[in-house]
Parts: C-alpha cells; sequence; structure tokens
C-alpha cells in the first residue's frame, strides 16, 4: 500500500486530505508541526510527502531544508500546501523533490489526487487508486 505523509497544522484540512486518500486506497499518517513530521519520517518513510508552507514550529522550507541535509532520509517527492503566492519566491525551484505547488484553499479535491499519484509516479488520475 503506499503510504502518504500529511503534514498540515489545520486539523480541517488535514483530515479533509486523509480522508480522501483513503478512501481511493493510500494509507496516510498525519503530523500537525514539522517537527512531528521529521520524527514520523525518522521512523517510517512514506512514499511521498504533502507538507504545508506554514507551520507553527518552523516553515514547510525549513523542513525541507532539514531534510536535505539529514542523510538518512531519502528525497522523497513532496507536493506543497500553500495559501501564498509563490511567483516570486524561488523556494520551491530550490528543491528537486517538489513535485507540486497546491493552492489552498484546495477548490477540488481531484487536483490534489493528480498531484499525489504524479508525484509517486502511477501516472493514474485523481479518481483512480
Amino acid at each position: 500500500m503506499t503510504h502518504i505523509l500529511i503534514v498540515e497544522d489545520e486539523a480541517n484540512i488535514r483530515r479533509l486530505i486523509s480522508v480522501n486518500l483513503n478512501a481511493r486506497g493510500f494509507a496516510t499518517q498525519e503530523a500537525r508541526s514539522a517537527a512531528q513530521g521529521l520524527k514520523m519520517l525518522h521512523a517510517s518513510v512514506p512514499h511521498a510527502m504533502i507538507l504545508d508552507v506554514k507551520l507553527p514550529d518552523m516553515s514547510g522550507w525549513d523542513l525541507l531544508d532539514e531534510i536535505v541535509n539529514d542523510e538518512a532520509l531519502p528525497m522523497i517527492p513532496v507536493i506543497v500546501l500553500t495559501a501564498q503566492v509563490l511567483e516570486n519566491d524561488g523556494n520551491s525551484l530550490r528543491y528537486p523533490n517538489v513535485r507540486d505547488v497546491i493552492y489552498k484553499p484546495i477548490s477540488g479535491i481531484d487536483r490534489l489526487m493528480q498531484a499525489v499519484h504524479q508525484a509517486i509516479g502511477d501516472g493514474r488520475s485523481g479518481e483512480e487508486a
């Protein structure tokens, strides 16, 4: 089963994503902070991660730096969630493992599901699992 780590501090968004991924056959793990997400990454490496940019303890970009600098962790595919416009922010370009950026509010779950399928490399649409 494909395992996805969701690192998102907003419980309703975290749950929405998890429920939709579970309904499509994915196993999920939920973290509400960067520190909790990093701990989970060390315990079990997921196939992909959905990562909020604005977290209570550090930014998603800082968490990505931690992952890149930790030789014990592989470069898993990451889908970034943000409410901020990133046009002039080159952060997502700095990380080769960032596969997509999804803007909040999430307007349609199909867009997120498509990003997940592309990130894990199975090429399926958002409706298939």
